[in-house]
């Protein structure tokens, strides 16, 4: 309105005879135009116009509106502004997307808080935890920005949540970067974040492992093999055992560490055969059965869950748990459940999360580090999401050959089945 009105009273004051020129006589006659106050308040007029119009166009907001209503079909991607699904294509929540889904829409925070999600991350930032968040200091401009390499340019870290901040940033610009990092590389960034946090690099690794897990990721199974082979250019296929063993439920780590050291005996590796209760256990699991290939051995436990694989992964588990505590001092420094604002990592919380997982607890990166150290493997994780994480090698194994290679989205883990 005020553009127009200007540009009104310009417009007039050109249509009307100057003082001094008879308005008889035609404009080439006239009179000189005087240089009088009329003709400078019109060009200043003028002038004002053009600056509020330009002013205009450089603050006319972006066309893109932050988007806070989720996908009705439950994808997690925003819902198009003006309709209830993020696209077309849109069918529930797996998908399928239409190519300029993602540049049109965002994921939003799983939490509530109407945030775009970080990364391929559920959430925008560690700390949020509902609709009022609260969120990191630096959550909303991190949702504004491409990541930056925050072990090397940002502030220096003070504690193990800032840490896990950092970890989320490193992560995602490794991935849209496409690049695999170097071990070295890897062992550099725990190096550097464990000295500014004071904290051990073990502590680092495995808080690491915490956090590029927490990635909620969906897609086929088939993703891992070409994740493996980019990262690491190994063959694989995915063997996926379930989540059941003889006794518990959401043991899919165990039976992946089952079918990994059955697959290796067969293999004629001494190093499967183990001692003490755990190797007494598992000796008479094989005891029970006639299996001569990982082939039969996967069909039996896909028919029976109380059959070889099932009753080696509940030795495992139990023999997990008797070393995390048994071990208490060493183990419990690394205990800090990701994703918390006030997470308790006090002993009584340990040893409360200890008994949960002789129950039907899902193991996470401290029952790997557990297993890697009760087996001598190297465990390398391969997360659905593309994100990467060091390899766990607690007694140093990795240059002989013992590693091994484990799948795994937000929840569950298969066995990534080297093909020789």
């Amino acid at each position: 309105w005020l553009k127009m009105k200007l540009f009104g009273g310009v417009l007039s004051r050109l249509r009307t005879p100057q003082k001094g020129v008879s308005p008889a006589k035609d404009v080439k006659d006239s009179s000189p135009v005087p240089s009088g106050g009329d003709f400078a308040a019109d060009e200043t007029d003028l002038a004002l116009a053009l600056s509020l119009s330009e002013q205009t166009k450089q603050s006319k907001p972006e066309s893109k509106r932050p988007a806070t209503e989720l996908c009705q079909r439950g994808c997690g991607w925003s819902a198009f502004p003006g309709h209830g699904t993020c696209c077309r294509s849109c069918v529930g929540p797996e998908g399928p997307h239409s190519k300029d889904c993602e540049t049109k829409n965002c994921r939003i925070c799983v939490q509530g808080c109407g945030r775009p999600a970080f990364g391929a991350f559920a959430t925008c930032c560690t700390r949020c935890s509902g609709s009022d968040g609260p969120h990191s200091k630096d959550c909303a401009e991190k949702s504004q920005r491409s990541p930056k390499d925050s072990a090397k340019e940002s502030a220096t870290p003070r504690s193990a949540k800032e840490v896990e901040e950092d970890l989320r940033v490193q992560l995602l610009e490794w991935h849209n970067a496409g690049a695999m990092q170097t071990p070295q590389q890897v062992d550099e960034v725990i190096v550097s974040l464990a000295r500014a946090a004071n904290m051990q690099p073990m502590a680092v690794r495995v808080l690491w492992h915490s956090v590029a897990g927490d990635t909620p990721t969906r897609g086929p199974l088939q993703h891992y093999v070409a994740i493996t082979k980019k990262h690491f250019g190994i063959d694989v296929e995915v063997v996926d055992l379930g989540q059941y063993s003889a006794e518990h439920t959401n043991s899919c780590m165990f039976l992946t560490c089952a079918a990994t050291l059955a697959d290796w005996r067969l293999r004629g590796h001494t190093e499967a055969v183990l001692p003490g209760v755990l190797g007494e256990a598992i000796q008479a699991a094989y005891a029970a059965t006639e299996a001569t290939s990982m082939e039969y051995l996967i069909a039996e436990h896909q028919t029976d869950r109380n059959r070889t694989l099932g009753r080696i992964a509940d030795a495992l588990r139990h023999a997990a748990c008797e070393v995390l505590l048994s071990d208490e001092d060493f183990y419990h420094p690394f205990f800090h459940p990701v994703g918390r604002e006030r997470a308790d990592t006090s002993t009584k919380s340990y040893r409360r999360w200890v008994s949960k997982m002789r129950g039907n607890e899902e193991g996470d990166e401290l029952v790997i580090l557990a297993l890697a150290r009760l087996c001598a493997l190297a465990i390398q994780p391969v997360q659905k999401s593309g994100y990467h994480v060091p390899i766990m090698d607690p007694t140093d194994v990795a240059q002989s050959g013992h590693v091994v290679y484990w799948g795994n989205d937000d929840r569950h883990w298969v066995w990534l089945r080297p093909l020789r």
